[in-house]
């Protein structure tokens, strides 16, 4: 928004907008906080529910990815191995092939011990016996997708 004031100024009026920007901005500070405490509440929940074990370094890897994943303006875009995973190995002081790691062992169990009803509730037609589990990309993709679905509601 722009405003004019017009001459002679009358100062309270300039207080007056000022006063209105603030609070304009404050209130989408807020918004924007709490639509990201619910998108990462929503990831946090959808992996435990799927069954990543939250003692893993994946689980936090995977939550961070898909994080990433989910607030990107062009998910299409990125590169698992080469957006996600540095960033994500940048944030926990480590590697990107440890993080990749972590991420594939986090999805292997989740899979193999996990729920399998919350897990085909999930991922739906993408579960085949023949496919096995989803490659890593695709597991992000899919619960950023999920999150971001319930954002909507």
């Amino acid at each position: 928004m722009i405003y004019c004031f017009t001459k002679p100024l009358k100062y309270d009026l300039v207080q007056l907008r000022v006063l209105e920007f603030m609070r304009l901005y404050e209130r989408e500070t807020e918004n924007a906080d709490d639509v990201m405490d619910i998108l990462e509440s929503q990831i946090a929940a959808g992996i435990r529910a799927i069954g990543v074990p939250a003692h893993l370094k994946g689980y936090y890897y995977l939550r961070d990815a898909i994080r990433i994943y989910a607030m990107s303006e062009s998910p299409v875009d990125l590169s698992i191995t080469n957006d996600i995973y540095p960033t994500v190995a940048k944030i926990y002081n480590t590697r990107p092939p440890l993080v990749e790691h972590a991420v594939r062992n986090a999805i292997e169990i989740a899979w193999t011990r996990g729920n399998a009803d919350t897990i085909r509730e999930y991922f739906g037609y993408t579960m085949q016996d023949f496919k096995g589990k989803p490659s890593n990309l695709e597991f992000v993709a899919m619960m950023a997708q999920r999150a971001l679905t319930y954002l909507k509601r």
